[in-house]
């Protein structure tokens, strides 16, 4: 529509204006293939509980090494994003990926009727993305499995052995076996960047918001982050584990060692969460869940033109009823490009 049009011309002008080169920079940058792992648990801030544990992995290929069934998906992904903006890249991913959940007190073994039920989730899925400049539109489809089958209880157990951490008792009252499947939607911009050559820092913000559909997560979502730092690589931000907003896994580095640190908050109107509402076609212990989530984040990215390695700590208002504090965890990302 025309006035979509003017909004997304006069958002990429000012950028532009901020920094010419910037424009120019992702364009001309090369690409290439990268891999990304995620790690996400409640130690890093001592604590043990709720959203306990995630691990994502996320392979993309480089845009010419992309096979043509899904060339084709992400060239139809641009089409419908070209409305609003001009795509210039489209690239695909291959996610695989795992989150664990357990209640407040893990050494009880009986059921604890108000607080969250024990639960895993195990999934794999294909991502689309089409992108500019200012831009990122992504579209992912998971499927995978909810209970005993996601091997979250083996996980768990040996990572504590491990640690030496209190052994969970409770896995036996988890949620029952359940095949999960998911679609996310989400697009992301970049405003107001600015570049100081004083003091060589640089400044933008990054507004983002999507959904989710499935029997795992039901949710709309929005937020924004914010970044400051010196030579910071094109991204939109270090990716997250879904349910939160994600940034990007690839990214486009300047040439040379680039930071920046970040801060920013999302909310999610939820509809439908499995680990807390239990089993969808089976009787199982569940929850009465919030209806509004808000996530606060801060963290550090560092990158060079082969890696790029951030730490986020996420602080999460409460997830349902009977819930007594907010949750807290810590995450680490690494994007090697190769």
């Amino acid at each position: 529509m025309l006035y979509r049009r003017i909004i997304a011309l006069a958002v990429t002008a000012a950028g532009v204006i901020a920094n010419p080169a910037f424009a120019q920079q992702g364009r001309d940058a090369d690409t290439r293939d990268s891999l990304t792992l995620q790690f996400e648990n409640d130690r890093f801030v001592n604590t043990d509980q709720h959203y306990t544990h995630g691990m994502r992995l996320n392979y993309s290929p480089k845009p010419e090494a992309v096979p043509s069934w899904a060339e084709s998906l992400a060239a139809h992904l641009t089409r419908l994003t070209s409305s609003f903006y001009r795509a210039e890249r489209s690239r695909i991913g291959f996610v695989l990926g795992q989150s664990i959940f357990t209640p407040d007190d893990i050494t009880r073994r009986n059921l604890i009727v108000d607080d969250r039920p024990y639960a895993g989730w195990l999934y794999t899925g294909l991502s689309l993305h089409s992108e500019s400049d200012l831009h990122l539109d992504s579209v992912e489809l998971t499927v995978g499995m909810v209970g005993p089958s996601s091997g979250a209880e083996a996980v768990q157990k040996g990572f504590h052995e491990l640690i030496g951490a209190t052994h969970p008792e409770g896995w036996d009252n988890q949620l029952e076996d359940e095949p999960a499947i998911m679609l996310t939607a989400e697009r992301k911009t970049r405003i107001g960047r600015i570049d100081n050559e004083i003091f060589g820092l640089s400044f933008d913000a990054l507004p983002r918001y999507g959904f989710s559909l499935g029997n795992v997560y039901t949710h709309l979502q929005g937020g924004i982050l914010f970044r400051v730092g010196h030579n910071m690589p094109y991204d939109f931000g270090p990716p997250q584990i879904r349910p939160s907003l994600g940034g990007s896994d690839p990214y486009i580095p300047t040439g040379r060692f680039g930071w920046y640190v970040f801060a920013g908050g999302s909310g999610r109107a939820v509809a439908r969460d499995i680990f807390l509402d239990g089993n969808t076609f089976a009787d199982s212990h569940s929850v009465d869940k919030k209806h509004f989530v808000g996530d606060l984040r801060m963290g550090i990215a560092f990158a060079l033109p082969a890696v790029r390695i951030a730490y986020t700590t996420v602080f999460r208002t409460r997830e349902y009823e009977e819930q007594l504090s907010p949750d807290r965890f810590g995450g680490i990302s690494a994007t090697v490009r190769f």
